[in-house]
């Protein structure tokens, strides 16, 4: 064989090759991009029809459908990252414009950076960590992939579902950990080693290279300051512990989730506060909803019958709330305040306590993507922002003291 033939030789195999290969891609892409489409499709043709808003609101809905067309038509650009798609489908849902309609990422293996931020003046503070980062406790994040905070901040606005400006505080410092999240947005290109920079209280620079962790991990992981007052930190990982402080004067409910502990069930929780009211010369009774995020409303309402039908006890409630006050610890705290006259202290709460609520979950057929959806309509109170009758902050610098000023605010609260 002749060098010139078999020179023809390798070229004809040469594009042969790469002509399979990009048949391959393609077909990979086809059958990708028919995923999606598929995906796309449900959340048009049913999540928007199983939605009480969106099925109610047809600009709502429109706008809706209009960003998920803008997704399908980006799908080429798009292949084959899927947390691109997800971003996109983040945004369709931010212009539904409702707390509740937002993408599940617990208990998937999803993954986060092990940290928890605090949003304060528009930057970002370390308030807990693994003990392997502990330098830049308390340390401000600067910059992500050498991507600086601020301008990511302004990114995550845009698909971070909300009712109001004020629950982006509580919900930015999450979605900024999350790898999938910054991957989508072209922010990293890697989700395993994600370069961080940090500015600690003298002005030095801190650079980590951090591995996420999962999820569900979080809760175990993490060495968390701790707010409560020492008789109840030992029970802090219960869904709800209690104390009674000032010599036994002032009864203090820590309620961490809207949801019954095995270790302790509500009932048996009800029974005791019921014993404590009866037995103890209780001036002040105080509900820290501060972290709870929701959950199942029924399992504190009992509580709230015996609050009614103590007259000692129900002109003296005080319930404290923060920017992680979301769902049915917002509407407990709308409850205690409109039906007990209790005073809020603290920091206006997530959500609007007149939006839809009583989710549900919504699976993508091909993705397995989970979506919420709500179900009923809610008209709570004259107001679409929780604010605290007393306001009172929470700052960077009373987590490094160890201080809480909202609940010395609540023991030094005198009812007239």
């Amino acid at each position: 064989m002749t060098f010139l033939v078999l020179r023809k030789v390798v070229v004809k195999g040469t594009f042969l090759i790469l002509f399979l290969l990009l048949i391959c891609i393609y077909v990979h892409y086809r059958y990708w991009q028919q995923q999606w489409e598929s995906d796309l499709s449900a959340l048009e043709q049913q999540y928007i029809h199983q939605d009480i808003q969106l099925s109610q609101d047809h600009e709502r809905a429109n706008r809706f459908i209009q960003q998920l067309n803008d997704v399908d038509r980006h799908l080429f650009s798009y292949y084959p990252d899927d947390d691109q798609v997800q971003i996109g489908i983040l945004q369709a849902l931010t212009h539904a414009g409702q707390l509740h309609n937002s993408i599940a990422f617990s208990p998937s293996p999803t993954t986060i950076m092990p940290f928890r931020l605090y949003l304060q003046d528009n930057k970002l503070y370390v308030v807990a960590t693994l003990s392997e980062y502990k330098q830049v406790l308390y340390a401000e994040l600067t910059a992500i992939n050498s991507r600086p905070t601020a301008q990511i901040i302004r990114q995550l606005r845009t698909i971070i579902p909300h009712d109001h400006e004020q629950d982006l505080r509580g919900l930015i410092p999450s979605y900024i950990l999350l790898p999938d999240i910054l991957h989508g947005l072209q922010i990293i290109p890697n989700k395993q080693k994600v370069p961080l920079a940090f500015l600690d209280k003298q002005g030095t620079i801190i650079h980590l290279t951090v591995a996420p962790i999962p999820i569900t991990d979080m809760s175990n992981a993490l060495q968390v300051a701790n707010h409560k007052p020492s008789s109840v930190s030992s029970a802090a990982k219960l869904n709800y512990s209690w104390a009674s402080l000032d010599n036994e004067h002032t009864f203090y409910l820590d309620y961490n989730t809207c949801a019954d502990d095995p270790a302790y069930p509500a009932a048996r929780l009800i029974m005791d506060v019921q014993d404590s009211i009866h037995n103890l010369n209780i001036h002040k009774f105080i509900i820290d909803l501060r972290g709870n995020s929701g959950g199942d409303e029924n399992v504190l309402l009992p509580l709230f019958d015996i609050l009614k039908s103590s007259p000692k006890i129900r002109q003296r409630i005080i319930v404290l709330v923060d920017r992680q006050t979301a769902s049915s610890a917002m509407f407990h705290a709308v409850t205690l305040r409109k039906e007990l006259h209790a005073v809020i202290i603290g920091e206006p709460a997530m959500g609007d306590p007149n939006a839809p609520g009583d989710i549900l979950p919504f699976t993508l057929p091909e993705s397995k993507m989970v979506i919420y959806y709500c179900t009923q309509e809610f008209h709570r109170a004259p107001y679409s922002v929780l604010k605290p009758d007393i306001p009172v902050s929470y700052t960077i610098n009373d987590m490094q003291q160890g201080m809480d000023p909202v609940l010395q605010k609540a023991l030094h609260y005198s009812f007239q």
